[in-house]
């Protein structure tokens, strides 16, 4: 009853943060994110685009099964370069130096590259060290596919804007943002305020400064995010995690327990932070912020192909203000932009691979 309550209401109210939190406080956390998840799996770009998720992921699935490759395609135009995330060199095992996805799209004939950010620095100091890479990048004559998680994405939104306000040629035909904390966290917030902030000291930045969680306060991060706009022509795809309570891993269960009574969250910040407006979002039920997924080598190679799909359908689109949604999700479409394109049989892959082993 309560879901088909809801669903009458979405035709005539935005899903926004405070209708969110309202379905949360009079049902539950796990109702509110279902409400987020079907929004924005009827969206219509949405279902265009996560259908050619799932053939790529099912292609790869099958290869893999068969032991046959399927032909590549357009490959040698693309650089996919990597923003890495927090801690990417002192603390590998958490997978921010994208070490496994480089292997699989190296292994799948698709060139690839790490900006050197520093690994606890700002936003705005990493957002220095990835303009200037961007704009050497530039130089070259491969189409980039940029590719950042978590902290990087503010980072590389950040760099986006100081290419346009520069003028800097470049070769970024989009940006593939995986759970990127756009807005900062709520956590962040927190883990400054005694006594978190011994915990954080000790736990999180590993006796490091603080510096880095400061740029990642809901505060600042709005401050950057009203600024913020993308280069035109820039496809912006998400790749966001929507765990329900009982799928949350206990990596994220204390971040997912502190957020819970704001709404649906993925163990760091609210989901619909992670999304920037007349964007195109790929959403995975049931991963959380860490997307501890057995498959996920496989999904890394399909996003690649995915967005290189939408790179060859897409017209220039106008600048794209980052922002919170604030509209309805239901129904919205990416200005100028045919997603049923991207979606043709006789498409060939981008890339193929029969192990994607990490």
């Amino acid at each position: 009853m309560a879901i088909g309550t809801i669903e009458s209401k979405i035709e005539d109210v935005a899903v926004s943060h405070t209708f969110l939190e309202s379905v949360t406080e009079a049902y539950s956390t796990d109702l509110a994110t279902l409400v987020l998840w079907q929004s924005l799996s009827r969206n219509s770009v949405n279902q265009q685009v996560q259908k050619i998720f799932a053939e790529e992921f099912s292609r790869l699935k099958d290869e893999s099964q068969t032991g046959q490759a399927g032909s590549l395609s357009n490959h040698n135009d693309y650089l996919v370069v990597f923003a890495p995330g927090w801690f990417y060199k002192s603390q590998p095992e958490n997978g921010a130096d994208f070490a496994k996805p480089r292997s699989v799209l190296a292994n799948a004939g698709l060139k690839t590259a790490l900006i050197n950010v520093e690994e606890n620095g700002t936003v705005e100091r990493n957002a220095e060290l990835i303009t200037s890479e961007l704009a050497r990048l530039g130089q070259t004559r491969e189409s980039i596919i940029l590719v950042s998680a978590s902290k990087a994405g503010p980072e590389v939104a950040l760099a986006l804007t100081r290419l346009q306000q520069a003028g800097a040629s470049h070769n970024v035909k989009a940006w593939l943002n995986i759970g990127g904390v756009l807005h900062g966290s709520v956590l962040a917030d927190t883990a400054l305020t005694w006594p978190v902030c011994w915990y954080a000291k000790l736990f999180v930045v590993r006796g490091e400064s603080f510096a880095g969680i400061e740029s990642l306060t809901t505060k600042n991060s709005k401050e950057r995010a009203e600024q913020n706009t993308l280069l035109p022509g820039i496809t912006v795809v998400n790749y966001v995690g929507i765990p329900l309570s009982g799928q949350v891993s206990d990596r994220a269960r204390l971040g997912y327990s502190l957020l819970r009574a704001k709404g649906p969250n993925d163990g760091l910040t609210l989901i619909l932070d992670e999304i920037p407006a007349n964007s195109i979002t790929i959403a995975d039920l049931g991963l959380d912020h860490f997307f501890g997924d057995p498959d996920i080598h496989y999904k890394t190679v399909a996003l690649a192909n995915t967005v290189i799909r939408l790179v060859e359908a897409r017209t220039p689109s106008p600048d794209i203000v980052l922002q919170p949604v604030t509209q309805a999700l239901r129904g919205s479409r990416l200005p100028n932009y045919d997603p049923k394109t991207a979606v043709s049989t006789k498409h060939q892959p981008a890339i193929s691979t029969v192990s994607a082993g990490y």
